[in-house]
């Protein structure tokens, strides 16, 4: 009777009571309710399976997978920088065991996440957000126990699969009553998560159960069963937050629920997972939209033209047809090698066409129009790349583009306005990591063991206590402090243990996103320049009436923290607070009895003057002396210094008079040395060239009478017949001869010599 009555007309029920009423179980009316909110959300989880496959290149008719560039875009700008927890007192006051609080939840947190790839499951989950519309984060924690006492606790992130996650009906987050999770559990898996060995068994999945060959469940619902060895069933993790219940059930079983749990993890939203981040909204409900459907046909445009171009880009080839007469020929100059030619056969062919060249014998295949055609698609292409830009919101300044002739403001303005679109987007990223870092500090708080707190974090407790009695022993005084200082860290349990934390603290995180730094640094600026600003105005204020010094502080330390300055500038500025309001609470004195004292002040600062001056006329006559004794000796020893000065260039004059003279003694020696080598060298000079003369003349004299000799006796030869010459005749010659010789007498040689008096040369006369 359940089922007919759940499988009516109407699908619907009235109450969980009436349902109950016509015989329908618990798990029966969950199924129903899962079933309902699948169906809900199939057409988006349709539209969510086809941009993943287009997302993740399975499409086979994709060209240019633009769509992954786009993704590929837009989650860095989303989430690239790690965010930080930044845990401080809720109100700023001077609240020491929530400020210990603070400290101790930041530390916790900050080293959770230190030991998970945090980076990795926030970037996996905005992913998720961007391609099939919704992205989910789940907090677990385990712990591992004996008897009493946790001997290990964990907490891990996990990113939930999108087609995974159910929820129920309602238009906002805090409305919905109830979420789900499909998982595909092992029997192992749900041994250790607490079901009993009789019920696997008796359900069919026991251990002597044949596993099944594709390693898949056979469920009436499952279409994303995880694959491997092992047998798996179909499990529903149920959060139902008006019981404050966690129940597991399954459809093989839908007598009772696998395991029911009450509020296991006692967080104030009930359920494990932040509000999911989904990218776009509806006003309506729920349900996410697929980005992707957005601008679906865009990319399909898109992708239509891309692959128009690849199918005309691989038109265009060199191709022809020609006469079969010069088939021989072509063949035969498509073979040859640089420079060769060969005798055409087919030459009637050629002479066919105008000019008789190759050209004329092949008719091209026309590819003109196609290049024309091809040239408006990449056009066409273009424009709609540009168009999908606008519509996704990547502008030119995200995507790297810029106009270098733009001015730096210029590029600025287009950088906030290309990111305006995405500035939502990023505050939801942060918020989901907000959240998350405020379940991790209530579990912590509320299931992590004490020590084991004081262990992670560090923290040492220490209290200032109140000036002691001087008569108080050591020992005393040691002991009132570790009680007090053991007090205070009771408190500190208490109030994170407390429900009522939240009221003293607030936990927040610093930007997901690394330009927002640019930002935090002109805010920065901004607080500096109002700084200065305030000081300058109150300072003349302040030292005409000193006691508007703690309002003056108070006001600045309260318009200061509404900066995020960082804890260290938050305890300057406490500190700064507190001796101001210590400064107002020093006792004022009356007013006769402060004007009498301003009096003798004023008698006693006359009285100090007077002696002042005394004493200044005095230091001057003292000085007036000293200057005179100075003056004194100064002329002395300027004196002093212009004799020995006028010595010292005395001397230094003779110095340079007598090596002068030496030099000059110098330079004469070695003019006499190099003269005396000149006349000795001139004189071998002359004595070599007069050797020389005279053995030339010697040669001169000797061939003279050789050469009259030989005329003698040729004279004496009568080779023509000539008539002999007398004796007479050669007497004569003779005599005439010896008369000329002795007439001529002996020779003599003139030697030249040149300016400096050496021999340059000789004539013989």
């Amino acid at each position: 009777m359940s089922e007919a009555y759940l499988a009516g007309a109407s699908q619907e029920i009235k109450t969980d009571r009436d349902a109950k009423k016509h015989g329908a179980t618990d798990v029966e009316l969950w199924l129903k309710k899962i079933s309902r909110a699948r169906e809900d959300e199939e057409e988006w989880r349709k539209e969510g399976g086809e941009a993943l496959k287009v997302y993740e290149g399975d499409e086979t008719n994709a060209v240019t997978n633009l769509y992954h560039s786009n993704v590929a875009t837009l989650v860095p700008s989303l989430y690239n920088s790690t965010p930080i927890p930044d845990v401080r007192r809720r109100y700023g006051d001077k609240d020491a065991i929530a400020k210990d609080v603070a400290e101790i939840t930041e530390r916790a947190v900050s080293y959770i996440i230190d030991q998970m790839p945090f980076d990795t499951l926030m970037k996996e989950m905005t992913t998720d957000s961007v391609v099939p519309g919704r992205g989910i984060m789940r907090l677990r924690y385990s712990a591992d126990v004996e008897g009493i006492e946790k001997t290990a606790e964990d907490m891990e992130l996990e990113v939930v699969p999108w087609e995974k996650f159910i929820r129920g009906p309602g238009r906002s987050w805090d409305k919905v009553p109830w979420i789900a999770f499909k998982l595909d559990l092992t029997f192992d898996e749900l041994e250790r998560l607490g079901v009993k060995a009789d019920r696997l068994e008796r359900i069919g999945v026991g251990a002597s159960s044949p596993h099944e060959a594709d390693g898949k469940s056979r469920s009436e619902d499952d279409d994303v069963a995880q694959k491997g060895i092992y047998k798996t069933i179909e499990v529903y993790e149920v959060w139902d937050r008006t019981k404050r219940q966690t129940l597991f059930i399954t459809p093989r079983d839908k007598d009772e629920p696998l395991l029911v749990l009450d509020d296991i993890l006692e967080l104030p939203g009930f359920f494990p997972i932040p509000a999911p981040l989904q990218q776009v909204k509806r006003r309506s409900s729920l349900t996410p939209i697929c980005p992707y459907t957005l601008y679906r046909k865009l990319l399909e445009e898109f992708n239509a033209i891309s692959v128009r171009i690849s199918s005309l880009v691989g038109q265009l080839k060199v191709r022809g047809i020609y006469d079969k007469e010069l088939n021989v020929d072509l063949t035969a100059v498509a073979g040859l090698e640089d420079g060769e030619f060969k005798a055409a056969e087919g030459v009637k062919a050629f002479q066919k066409g105008a000019g008789a060249t190759l050209e004329s014998g092949i008719a091209f295949w026309p590819i003109e129009r196609i290049i024309t055609v091809l040239q408006q698609l990449y056009l066409q292409r273009d424009q709609l790349k540009q168009l999908i830009y606008e519509v996704t919101g990547l502008s030119d300044i995200l995507r790297g583009a810029s106009n270098p002739n733009e001015t730096a403001t210029a590029q600025q303005i287009k950088t906030q306005w290309g990111s305006l679109r995405l500035q939502d987007m990023q505050a939801e990223v942060a918020r989901v990591a907000r959240d998350l870092f405020r379940m991790m500090a209530h579990v912590v708080a509320t299931q992590f063991d004490w020590q084991r707190i004081k262990k992670m974090t560090g923290i040492e407790f220490s209290v200032e206590m109140p000036p002691m009695p001087p008569d108080m022993p050591p020992e005393q005084a040691k002991k009132m402090q570790q009680n007090a200082a053991q007090q205070h860290e009771e408190q500190v349990e208490k109030l994170l243990r407390s429900q009522m934390s939240s009221f003293r603290i607030d936990i927040e995180s610093d930007s997901t996103v690394r330009s927002d730094m640019t930002r935090n640094m002109e805010q920065m600026n901004q607080f500096l320049g109002a700084t200065s600003q305030y000081a300058t105005a109150l300072g003349g204020m302040i030292q005409m009436a000193p006691e508007i010094m703690p309002a003056a502080t108070e006001i600045f330390v309260s318009f200061a923290r509404n900066f995020r300055l960082g804890k260290t500038a938050e305890d300057a500025l406490e500190q700064l607070s507190q001796i101001a309001s210590e400064s107002a609470k020093q006792p004022k004195q009356d007013p006769a009895a402060q004007k009498a004292q301003m009096e003798m002040q004023a008698a006693q600062m006359d009285m100090e003057r007077t002696q002042a001056k005394g004493q200044a006329d005095q230091q001057k006559q003292q000085a007036e002396l000293q200057m005179k004794e100075l003056d004194l000796e100064i002329k002395e020893l300027e004196a002093d210094m212009v004799g020995r000065e006028i010595k010292a260039k005395q001397k230094a004059m003779d110095l340079e008079f007598k090596h002068k003279a030496r030099m000059a003694d110098l330079d004469m020696m070695i003019a006499e040395r190099r003269g005396e080598i000149d006349i000795e060298q001139a004189v071998k000079s002359a004595a070599a060239k007069d050797e020389t003369l005279k053995i030339d003349l010697r040669g001169r004299r000797a061939a003279s009478e050789a050469e009259l000799r030989h005329k003698r006796m040729s004279s004496d030869v009568d080779i023509d017949g000539k008539l002999r010459k007398s004796a007479a005749d050669r007497a004569r010659e003779a005599e005439k001869g010896e008369a000329e010789k002795a007439k001529a007498g002996p020779k003599r040689i003139k030697i030249e010599r040149g300016d400096d008096g050496a021999i340059i040369g000789g004539t013989v006369g």
